[in-house]
């Protein structure tokens, strides 16, 4: 049995169902974070609605998973979020913060059911009220940092968010990591600066997983200082509303699955609202019934001008209608539509060289 998606596979919409359905839809669009994440130790990315894993050959020819990235960090948030899942992680199964901040301050003004007016008086807050799987007290509302990266291949890709937990933002217990040129984020910040770099998008960003570490614990390092031409392209965009939504609260904080909050959600569901109802001709309005004839009506009355008709009415405030039995005016042409972009080859050229590259900067 051939797979109902076969359908869609390797070709666009046909030409005569373009033209016909022009301008025409019923079919909002989901509104979907643009993201790079992870699952597990898997890297991939979130753009368009889709998610696609980061796969590369390696040396023996076979398909495995991209181990290193490389970015262009346009901007941070500059105060850690913080976020309470309610119930047990579920790796399988798409959560949704039932409290969360933008600034590990106060819950945002987004979150339904706030569980203190303050972060740092909120007892989900406080380290014990979460006992992990193997026994360890923990805070149930857990801390994380927000990125916007584009990948070093296309710095016209679309601006990504790239969410990272408190373990990746910040360590200062792995001194073997440091003199191998691997560093937490707030730690390779540090670094950046003690070497003149005032801005992360000088740079490219190399990012890795922990290896002495289960779960997805990030390091960064840097990798090179970008081109005249890459410049070019980071200072115009380093600014923009594309960078800004990502780390602002205008999604809500759940990694490659936030959701627009708060007005532009509001905004969001009105435009699906007016993707999805076509608009058509207005009815007619009903004729009014005739008024009774006065008893003692005068001879000869002059008759009064004929009163406008709907239609009419409707021509002398410049709205176009469409008149019963009418020729169609021919549909207009649909705008061309930009093709998605592509998820850039990721290359992976391992770790070498990072010792040639602090030591340019020492």
């Amino acid at each position: 049995m051939s797979n109902a998606l076969t359908l869609f596979k390797g070709q666009s919409l046909p030409a005569h169902l373009a033209d016909a359905f022009s301008g025409e839809s019923n079919i909002a669009p989901k509104a979907s974070i643009p993201a790079l994440s992870f699952e597990g130790k898997v890297w991939q990315i979130s753009a368009n609605g889709e998610k696609t894993k980061l796969i590369q050959r390696n040396a023996d020819g076979d398909d495995a998973p991209v181990s290193t990235m490389r970015v262009i960090v346009l901007d941070y948030a500059k105060r850690r979020g913080r976020a309470y899942y309610e119930g047990a992680y579920d790796p399988a199964k798409v959560g949704r913060a039932k409290c969360w901040s933008d600034d590990g301050i106060a819950p945002s003004k987004d979150v339904g059911e706030p569980q203190a007016t303050a972060c740092a008086t909120c007892p989900m807050a406080a380290k014990g009220s979460k006992i992990t799987e193997q026994g360890k007290a923990v805070k149930a509302c857990g801390e994380h940092r927000m990125l916007a990266v584009v990948p070093a291949q296309d710095p016209n890709f679309p601006v990504l968010r790239l969410k990272i937990s408190v373990t990746s933002d910040f360590d200062g217990q792995s001194p073997d990591h440091v003199a191998a040129g691997w560093f937490a984020f707030s730690n390779y910040l540090d670094l950046l600066h003690s070497r003149g770099v005032g801005y992360t998008g000088m740079v490219v960003t190399k990012i890795k997983f922990d290896p002495q570490v289960a779960y997805p614990k990030l390091l960064f390092s840097p990798d090179r200082f970008i081109t005249p031409d890459e410049a070019e392209v980071i200072k115009a965009r380093r600014h923009t509303e594309e960078v800004t939504c990502l780390l602002d609260g205008t999604w809500s904080p759940e990694g490659a699955d936030g959701r627009k909050t708060g007005a532009a959600a509001q905004e969001a569901v009105d435009d699906e609202a007016e993707v999805a109802l076509p608009r058509t001709a207005p009815k007619p309005a009903p004729a009014p019934a005739p008024k009774a004839a006065p008893k003692a009506a005068p001879k000869a009355a002059p008759k009064a001008a004929p009163k406008p008709t709907v239609v009419e009415e409707i021509a002398d405030d410049a709205m176009e209608v469409q008149l019963p039995g009418a020729a169609p005016r021919a549909a207009p042409k649909a705008a061309a539509k930009a093709p998605a972009p592509t998820v850039p080859v990721v290359e992976d050229a391992g770790d070498s060289g990072i010792d040639d590259i602090l030591a340019d900067w020492t």
